[in-house]
């Protein structure tokens, strides 16, 4: 799929509301994983403030872009246990939070940059299905709270978040 970028094209745009390209972003060649740009694919993407955030758990990159165009990338940020990402969302603070499972494991991390790594806030076995959460896949928050749904995929239950 490497073959089929453009290298000098950019991932990431932004228009007027009448449709003018105002700025764009992110080379295409900047992609450790190409297959991560395709939606669908592992990635968590969001409006946070005046800009934008991007994680994919496929490239392991996390790309923070200010509404002035200024772009942090961070490589080589993988979820704990090889998981791969099932949701994302935003704390009440700004943290990025993610759920992943592995097929054998699920967890819930936040996002630590300056460590440059995910700290685990909860995780499990999926085998284990006694678990108040059981394959949680989050999505979203509410205040101090993590949205999840749990065992059943069916119920909606609310996880105060500890700092």
């Amino acid at each position: 799929m490497k073959e089929a970028l453009k290298d000098d094209a950019t991932v990431f745009r932004q228009f007027s509301k009448a449709g003018k390209l105002l700025r764009a972003v992110v080379p295409q060649s900047e992609m450790i994983e190409p297959i991560a740009l395709m939606a669908g694919v592992s990635s968590f993407f969001e409006a946070v403030g005046e800009g934008v955030v991007w994680y994919s758990s496929v490239s392991r990159q996390h790309f923070s872009i200010a509404a002035d165009g200024a772009v942090v990338k961070t490589n080589d940020l993988p979820l704990p246990n090889n998981e791969v990402l099932s949701g994302g969302a935003f704390g009440a603070r700004g943290e990025l939070f993610a759920s992943s499972q592995n097929g054998a494991t699920w967890g819930v991390s936040r996002l630590d940059l300056a460590a440059r790594r995910w700290v685990s806030v909860a995780s499990g076995r999926i085998a284990d299905r006694t678990e108040t959460v059981h394959r949680p896949t989050l999505l979203g928050t509410d205040g101090d709270h993590l949205v999840v749904n749990g065992r059943d995929s069916l119920h909606v239950r609310f996880f105060r978040i500890d700092r």
